[in-house]
């Protein structure tokens, strides 16, 4: 019988925000461990939350075969253990850095409340198997999701600043989140020109599960039938990409570890990989893709993790003047990859700057056009956030 042993500590710290104050305080604190053991084609898992006996999980694994759930082995060793990163703030020292944060912010843009959450999280997992493997990686990320509200506005919100980052800089946050709002402040109309819009990679998300081997396999995804074909420009490359800063997870679910932690998806263009875990693999004959997660207690299935573009270009200047959309709620995609895309707040870029709010817009096309004939480019910023530049087709809403 072979095993595999995963465990995970996970330590957050969030601090609430209403009216440029923090509110509260909490700290959360998660460990789980899993056990999956397998034999004659089977899987047998069981898991546990909290300080856990290794014994009893592995007899409760090795039990659960007699469900006869059907999933390969496949077992492969490596030995990798990765240093833990530096410590982003003591935790003394969060909320005082959070408060001066927002006293600044209240100070410089008196006319706005900002609200929501800063999350600071750090991440421990290990993976070993009876095979040799024996893997460590860790994750540190600050996140953050401020509301900004105008004073004299009835919105319940009117911006949004989003990041994620690996260190704390109080005064680049707070000139980004001035330069947003001066841009604001500014009403522009829509441009007479037809202009690039630069808008966050989640943008084409909805085209992110076609690439799932089970979607795939079973006829249903846009790419099904394409594999090894032309799908998008020869600029386009998909890839998963496990190292930092996109992860810090340098093995997935399954002890796959990926020859340079990268799988590309989409090559130059070319459709060349789906989204597998050793089972999907299997049964649909496709490479593992080394993107396998799971709860702590369940059987593992396809994720996103480390899912990315290939970069083409580098800051905000390389798009020129462009359409800059702040905050885009709603939409989908049919079935045939067409876009539809509510944009509640987007601003005019100029020189990699923004200069004045536009009106509520409308994106609209197919999502193998935006990829193909429509891209720009793809703009690599700090911390590994990146943003697409396409021609959109663009009406005031």
């Amino acid at each position: 019988m072979e095993y595999e042993i995963i465990r995970r500590k996970e330590t957050g710290d969030s601090v609430s925000v209403a009216a440029s104050k923090v509110t509260s305080f909490r700290k959360n604190f998660n460990e789980t461990t899993t056990v999956r053991a397998y034999e004659n084609g089977c899987i047998g898992i069981a898991g546990a939350v909290g300080k856990a006996n290794l014994s009893a999980l592995k007899k409760e694994a090795a039990e659960s075969l007699k469900k006869g759930i059907a999933y390969p082995c496949n077992l492969s060793g490596g030995v990798r253990h990765d240093p833990a990163p530096k410590e982003i703030l003591p935790e003394s020292g969060i909320v005082p850095a959070f408060r001066a944060l927002l006293e600044e912010l209240s100070q410089k843009a008196d006319g706005y409340l900002f609200g929501n959450k800063i999350n600071l999280s750090y991440e421990t997992v290990s993976y070993e198997n009876t095979a040799g493997a024996s893997y460590t990686s860790h994750d540190a990320s600050l996140e953050y999701a401020l509301t900004i509200k105008d004073k004299k506005s009835a919105n319940i919100m009117d911006m949004v600043y989003g990041k994620r980052a690996f260190s704390y800089n109080k005064d680049a946050v707070v000139s980004e989140v001035l330069e947003m709002i001066a841009a604001y402040e500014n009403p522009v109309p829509m441009p007479a020109e037809k202009l690039p819009v630069v808008t966050d990679v989640g943008a084409v998300a909805p085209l992110f599960s076609h690439f799932v081997a089970e979607m795939y396999g079973s006829g249903a995804s846009l790419l099904s039938g394409k594999m090894g074909q032309k799908v998008f420009g020869d600029r386009v490359s998909v890839l998963v990409d496990r190292n930092p800063p996109y992860t810090g997870r340098f093995f997935d679910a399954e002890g796959v570890v990926n020859p340079e932690g990268k799988f590309y998806l989409v090559k130059d263009g070319v459709f060349c990989g789906a989204l597998t875990t050793k089972r999907s693999a299997q049964l649909f004959s496709l490479p593992v893709s080394g993107t396998a997660g799971s709860t702590y207690d369940g059987v593992p299935g396809a994720t996103f993790t480390g899912l990315r573009f290939e970069n083409t270009a580098e800051g905000y200047a390389a798009a020129g003047d462009a359409i800059f959309v702040v905050y885009a709620s709603g939409g989908d995609m049919t079935t045939t990859g067409d876009l539809g895309i509510p944009v509640q707040m987007a601003f005019l870029l100029k020189d990699g700057k923004f200069v004045g709010r536009l009106p509520e817009l409308m994106l609209s096309g197919n999502v193998f056009d935006i990829l193909g004939k429509d891209f720009v480019d793809v703009i690599a910023l700090a911390d590994g956030d990146q943003r697409l530049v396409a021609n959109f087709g663009v009406q005031k809403a």
